[in-house]
C-alpha cells in the first residue's frame, strides 16, 4: 500500500473541508427553502381565514382547491360550490376563527399537510357555536399558489369545569346598597363594547352618565355580540313618556335577526315585555281592540318561531305568563327587573317580587337584546351573571 506524501494528506484535508462546507451550505438551503414553504402555507391559510370570517367569496374561492372535500365535524360534505354557497346563504355565518397552534408537514413536493387546533364561532340555523376544534387540512400548491383541497375537524371534548361559585334557585335575589341586585362572585357589568346596532339608527341608542338611552326610534334592537345561555341579568328601567313600550329578548337565536329592516323586530326568542302603565289606555284610544291580552306589570312570553310553555296566570289565548301581582311603576319612576334564565326556563322579579316566567323555552340559547319600541326609554345599572 503506497503512502500519502504529506502533500497528498494536505489535499485530502481540503478536500473534506469543501465537501463539508457544501454539505452544510446544502442543508442550509434545504432548511430556508422549507421555512419558506411553511410561511407559505401559514400565509395562504390566514388568507382563507380573513376570507371565511370577513365573508369575501371571491377571495375564499381563490384559497379553495376545484376539488375541495370539506368534512364538517357534524359529518356533513361539502364541494368547493357547496361550500361557497353556504358561507353565501348566511346558513353558517363564521363570525371568529383563531388558531391555536398548527404544524405544517409535507409528505411529497408540493403537498402540505396542516393539522392543528382552532376555536371558530358559528352562527347557524340550528343555534350558535362556539368552541375549539382539531382539523387536518391537506393543502395543494398550483399556478395559483397554495390551495386548500381537503378538511377534516372534530370539535374538541370539553374538559370537566367544576363551577366558580354556588348558586340556589329557591330564593329571591336580595338587592344590593344601589337598589340593584347584589353584585357578587361572577356579576360584572354590561357596557357599550357588549352589544352590537343591528336596525336601529346609530343614534337611537346612546350610552351616557353610566346608563343606556333609547329614542324609541326607529322599532328595532341592539344585542350582546355573542350569544349566552344560562345568565342572571338585573337592570333597571323608566319610560320617559306617558304608555311606552320597550323589553329585553333573551335567547334570540341567529336566525331571528338575518335580513330585519328598521322597523322590524327579531323574528325569535323570550320576551320580558317592558311597558308603561298609559300604554292600555293609548292602544285602546287608538281604536284597537281591548286591551285584556297583555298587562304592564312584567309580561314574559316566546316571540316568533320561539317557544315556551307559561307559568299561570296567563293571558286570554295562553302564550303570555301574566304577572301574579302588579308591582310595576309608572312614568317616570325607575323600575328594577331580575331576570334568572337557566336551562330553558325564565323567571322574572319585578322590584325585588317574583311575578312571571315560563319553561320548555326552545331554544334556550341565543342572544340578549334591549329593544326599542316607539318610545324613550332608559336603562341603568346593567349587571349580568353567566352560569355554568
Amino acid at each position: 500500500m503506497r503512502r500519502r506524501t504529506g502533500w497528498g494528506r494536505v489535499r485530502a484535508m481540503r478536500l473534506g473541508a469543501v465537501v463539508g462546507i457544501v454539505a452544510v451550505a446544502l442543508a442550509s438551503a434545504a432548511t430556508t427553502r422549507g421555512a419558506d414553504e411553511e410561511a407559505a402555507v401559514l400565509a395562504a391559510d390566514d388568507a382563507r381565514i380573513k376570507a371565511l370570517t370577513g365573508g369575501d367569496l371571491a377571495a375564499l374561492g381563490e384559497r379553495l382547491a376545484d376539488d375541495l372535500r370539506y368534512v364538517h365535524s357534524t359529518g356533513g360534505v361539502d364541494t368547493k360550490a357547496s361550500f361557497l354557497e353556504l358561507v353565501r346563504s348566511g346558513k353558517s355565518r363564521y363570525t371568529r376563527y383563531e388558531p391555536l397552534d398548527r404544524v405544517v408537514r409535507f409528505p411529497t413536493p408540493g403537498i402540505a399537510l396542516d393539522s392543528g387546533r382552532a376555536r371558530l364561532v358559528v352562527e347557524t340555523a340550528d343555534g350558535p357555536v362556539d368552541a375549539e376544534f382539531h382539523y387536518l387540512a391537506g393543502w395543494r400548491h398550483d399556478a395559483g399558489g397554495w390551495k386548500l383541497f381537503a378538511w377534516q375537524s372534530a370539535r374538541a371534548p370539553k374538559p370537566p369545569v367544576a363551577p366558580a361559585f354556588a348558586v340556589t334557585f329557591d330564593e329571591p335575589p336580595v338587592p344590593g346598597a344601589d337598589g340593584g341586585a347584589a353584585i357578587g362572585t361572577g356579576w360584572r357589568d354590561l357596557g357599550a363594547d357588549d352589544f352590537e346596532r343591528v336596525n336601529c339608527a346609530p343614534e337611537t341608542w346612546t350610552w351616557k352618565d353610566g346608563g343606556l338611552h333609547c329614542t324609541g326610534t326607529p322599532v328595532g334592537v341592539i344585542r350582546t355580540k355573542r350569544s349566552l345561555q344560562n345568565l342572571e341579568l338585573a337592570l333597571d328601567w323608566r319610560h320617559l313618556t306617558d304608555g311606552g313600550n320597550s323589553g329585553v329578548f333573551l335567547w334570540a337565536p341567529p336566525e331571528a335577526f338575518f335580513g330585519i329592516e328598521p322597523g322590524q323586530l327579531p323574528r325569535g326568542g323570550i320576551e320580558v315585555q317592558i311597558l308603561d302603565h298609559g300604554f292600555r289606555a293609548k292602544y285602546e284610544s287608538s281604536g284597537n281592540r281591548k286591551g285584556d291580552w297583555f298587562s304592564t306589570d312584567g309580561d314574559v312570553f316566546p316571540v316568533g318561531t320561539s317557544k315556551m310553555i307559561p307559568f299561570p296566570p296567563t293571558s286570554p289565548n295562553g302564550s303570555r305568563s301574566f304577572p301574579k301581582a302588579a308591582h310595576s311603576r309608572g312614568s317616570p319612576a325607575w323600575n328594577h327587573y331580575y331576570v334568572r334564565a337557566v336551562e330553558g326556563e325564565v323567571r322574572l322579579w319585578v322590584n325585588g317580587h317574583e311575578v312571571s316566567g315560563g319553561t320548555r323555552c326552545v331554544p334556550a340559547s341565543g342572544h340578549l337584546c334591549l329593544e326599542s319600541e316607539g318610545a324613550p326609554v332608559e336603562f341603568r345599572r346593567l349587571r349580568i351573571r353567566e352560569l355554568p
